[in-house]
């Protein structure tokens, strides 16, 4: 189950073990312009149609268009699968945990 404690502590341990990209003086990110970027929200949050939003803003004001996808614990298997191929078609995929 995504919202089980066992999956908790393991979020709790990948967040302790991650690093966050603070600031990147506007170059967003080292993807090349023109590349297909996919930006990757996850959240356990209420937040589903704003996870990611101001970061994908960012990325689209440094010049990189990218295409935000949204999972959940509500997310259904197609919508994972679907995140998974656009994924994989990308030339950049950013991903964050929301």
């Amino acid at each position: 189950a995504v919202s089980s404690a066992e999956t908790r502590q393991l979020a709790d341990e990948i967040a302790g073990a991650a690093m966050t990209l603070v600031k990147n003086e506007g170059k967003g990110l080292p993807a090349p312009k023109g590349g297909k970027t996919v930006l990757l929200s996850i959240t356990n949050g209420e937040d589903r149609f704003s996870a990611g939003n101001s970061l994908s803003q960012a990325l689209r004001a440094a010049g990189l268009p990218n295409e935000r996808i949204v999972i959940d614990e509500r997310s259904t298997e197609k919508e994972i699968t679907d995140a998974i191929a656009k994924a994989k078609q990308a030339d950049t995929v950013v991903a964050g945990l929301f």
